[in-house]
């Protein structure tokens, strides 16, 4: 199960489908995450290049998929919060 809830994960996450998440995937979850509470440009940039700086092992300015494969094994809450509702 942990497998699929990881690949589910990843496929609501590369949301202009190129095989990657990058910085507007990023963007776009953040701004999902925080509804009408919306961060400053400026912080969600910051926001980014942290996470970037933690995950980005090739520092290519994208996420690969086993890039994100360690950032769940560093973080598994990812996957036992991770809920989807219809």
């Amino acid at each position: 199960m942990k497998l699929y809830k990881r690949d589910l994960i990843w496929y609501f996450s590369d949301f202009d489908d190129d095989g990657f998440i990058g910085f507007e995937d990023i963007k776009e979850i953040i701004n999902r995450l925080t509804g009408n509470e919306k961060l400053k440009e400026t912080d969600i940039e910051l926001l980014i290049e942290d996470i970037f700086d933690e995950s980005n092992v090739d520092d290519d300015s994208k996420i690969s998929y086993p890039e994100f494969e360690n950032i769940v094994l560093d973080c598994p809450e990812m996957i036992t919060k991770f809920r989807f509702r219809l």
